[in-house]
């Protein structure tokens, strides 16, 4: 953050005209400051991958842009697949605020009120901060079969190495996470858990995840004369 803002004044202080727009970031430790210090500019700013569902208060940032979905845009679509597969009972786990930044809560509180007014039951809710091992134990006391969950790809790694020791995994349970991590994020070298990559991967097997839609699903021509369709 100290770094990025530092960059901004000495690019204000630099600039010979005006500037309507400030793109990034991705990354809310520092998009969060930011917005906050281009609005004394009357500057707008537009991220290209921070999906900090926080980010979506009219009233704090009135003057913040995404072209990506926040991750409490996904509940829907989670809303969509349990309809589909008729799971009526479920259980949650999120990652409890971190350095102030509270993404994953608030993403949870969400999908929460949208599951009562769905007539969901959420049957069991469980939250941590650095070891989920608590957490994942509770769920499986209360066989918790079906578990949403809102947390970075860093403790998701630990989430399902905790859920294999418990053996939380195989066709008995279901986990639906979010799926803007990292490509082959279990496989990346973590020396925090005490599980292999091919214990995660069995464990991680049949898994569901929302993610964002890179391409368009139409074949319209854009302003650069081509279709962004796949």
């Amino acid at each position: 953050m100290a770094v990025a803002t530092r960059a901004f004044f000495d690019m204000m202080a630099e600039s010979q005209t005006t500037t309507a727009m400030l793109f990034g970031d991705a990354c809310y430790n520092v998009t969060g400051p930011m917005v906050q210090i281009a609005h004394q500019w009357d500057m707008f700013q537009l991220s290209y991958g921070d999906t900090n569902p926080m980010l979506s208060d009219r009233d704090e940032y009135p003057n913040f842009y995404r072209t990506v979905p926040s991750d409490s845009d996904f509940n829907p679509a989670r809303l969509a697949l349990l309809r589909a597969f008729n799971w009526s009972t479920v259980g949650t786990l999120f990652q409890d605020a971190k350095l102030g930044e509270g993404r994953h809560g608030y993403a949870h509180n969400r999908f929460d009120s949208l599951m009562a007014k769905q007539k969901i039951n959420v049957s069991m809710v469980q939250s941590f901060s650095d070891d989920p091992e608590a957490a994942i134990g509770q769920l499986k006391e209360h066989d918790i079969r079906i578990i949403v969950g809102n947390f970075d790809q860093d403790m998701a790694r630990r989430v399902f190495c905790r859920a294999y020791h418990q053996g939380m995994f195989g066709a008995k349970y279901q986990w639906i996470i979010l799926g803007t991590y990292d490509l082959d994020w279990w496989l990346q070298t973590d020396h925090s858990i005490d599980c292999t990559p091919g214990q995660l991967n069995r464990t991680l097997h049949g898994y569901l995840a929302t993610d964002v839609l890179v391409l368009s699903t139409n074949d319209d021509v854009t302003e650069s004369g081509k279709v962004s369709g796949c």
